[in-house]
């Protein structure tokens, strides 16, 4: 089973929630009956249907969409902020950081909130067991999605909510197909925090299709296009290696587990210093004086085809707004922190820097996947520039791009970050590349 053993905390604080919201309608920090219809519906009105597209944090903008309300619908609006947060590592979002926006969110109301109370305990707010990912930067579309989500449920009839809360499998296909349902995290999060015994505490979906695939000599046939049937896969990949190995907690992302379908294992071999000489000829006949930079193209590389199709790369922060408004890399370091990135997010902040300052049109540019694998490569051949019309990874820069034949798949990794600057020797692992048959160039 899913049940990991540091997930205690959230699974108790998670039926809490399920009794007293879902099934009752009540709050979880008051007497009073908020998780209804009636106060969804002004969620609905005033942020739903009242989007801010502009710059600032989430919880700002929040603020001023939500002034009109009443004060339910903001106390619900605190709430629901507790409950996107539970699944989620302090990697994610700090233990600090959540209660401050809880507090701040509940404070419109006017109401005061518990000084001591179980849902807002240290071992609570510090109990998530999932990075958040990309569902960190993109808060605004996963506390809509909750907000439309609840309406749904509370059109269900009573017995068809109860009905759905004893059926695992007809409660995940039902959240999968509420509105962008396929697209959120949340729906990955409360699965696992509502039917732990049937779903990994895992809230990307490209991750849990890399796990099945790792672990495919052992998998039946199965549709990757069908979330419920990925989520079914991976319970019967779990329950065959518990049944195999006779453990009771297995978790994807720890050893041995992590090395079947995560190939970033590190290598054996990294120091190539005696042909040193060697690889600095061949990345000079290949790219001249010109910098190399290395980028990701979302999480798996599930944007490339995007990429390509706009002759674009692009990368996200999108909560920062137009990058070309700050003027040092000190204020893009601060608003990240403001928006959740961690206590000193300095990787984050120097790549968004060097995306607007540092990259030249006519550098050289390799889209990668994971921390080993080249999908293509080519040249940028535009300035930075926001274009507000995108869903999501707003900040852009043109690049004419020559996919591989094939992905190339290095021996040696590529550092986790956004992007990379390839400086001759910092980071080294480009030159690696001739001994591995990188020849599309």
């Amino acid at each position: 089973m899913s049940r990991l053993n540091n997930a205690e905390t959230i699974l108790e604080a998670a039926e809490k929630w399920k009794e007293r919201c879902l099934l009752g309608g009540g709050s979880l920090f008051c007497g009073e009956r908020i998780w209804t219809e009636e106060w969804l519906n002004y969620l609905q009105k005033y942020f739903v249907e009242n989007l801010d597209a502009g710059s600032g944090n989430f919880i700002g903008k929040l603020q001023g969409q939500l002034d009109p309300a009443p004060n339910e619908s903001k106390m619900l609006a605190a709430e629901i902020l507790w409950i996107n947060y539970l699944i989620v590592t302090p990697n994610s979002i700090s233990q600090e950081r959540k209660l401050d926006n809880i507090k701040r969110v509940w404070g419109w109301s006017q109401r005061s909130l518990p000084e001591e109370h179980w849902a807002l305990d240290i071992k609570v707010l510090t109990g998530g067991v999932a990075e958040l990912g990309m569902g960190k930067i993109h808060q605004w579309r996963e506390f809509r999605f909750i907000i439309v989500m609840m309406l749904h449920w509370w059109q269900l009839r009573l017995e068809n909510r109860e009905s759905l809360l004893n059926n695992p499998w007809g409660f995940a296909e039902w959240i999968f197909n509420c509105e962008d349902g396929e697209k959120r995290c949340f729906p990955h999060a409360v699965l696992f925090l509502l039917f732990p015994d049937e779903f990994e505490p895992i809230v990307s979906l490209s991750h849990k299709k890399e796990i099945v695939e790792g672990f495919q000599e052992s998998a039946s046939n199965f549709d990757l296009e069908n979330i419920t049937a990925i989520d079914r896969e991976l319970h019967n990949i779990r329950t065959r290696l518990e049944e195999t190995r006779q453990e009771r907690e297995i978790n994807f992302f720890e050893p041995p587990w992590r090395e079947r379908w995560k190939d970033d294992a590190p290598s054996q071999n990294q120091n190539f210093d005696a042909d040193r000489p060697d690889y600095e000829e061949w990345y000079r006949s290949r790219f001249g004086n010109a910098d190399v930079w290395v980028i990701a193209p979302g999480d798996g590389a599930r944007l490339w085809s995007n990429f390509l199709n706009k002759k674009i790369a692009a990368i996200g922060w999108d909560p920062l707004g137009d990058l070309s408004r700050y003027e040092l890399r000190e204020d893009m370091h601060a608003e990240l922190i403001e928006n959740g990135f961690g206590p000193n997010p300095k990787n984050n902040s120097l790549a968004v820097w060097e995306f607007v300052h540092e990259v030249k049109v006519g550098d050289f540019v390799l889209a990668k996947e994971g921390r080993n694998k080249i999908l293509g490569w080519g040249r940028w051949k535009g300035d930075y520039a926001y274009d507000e019309e995108r869903p999501e990874y707003c900040n852009i820069r043109a690049v004419e791009w020559h996919p591989c034949q094939k992905p190339v798949k290095l021996r040696d990794q590529i550092p986790v970050k956004t992007l990379n600057h390839m400086i001759w020797g910092l980071p080294c692992e480009i030159c690696s590349w001739k001994k591995q048959g990188f020849n599309e160039f």
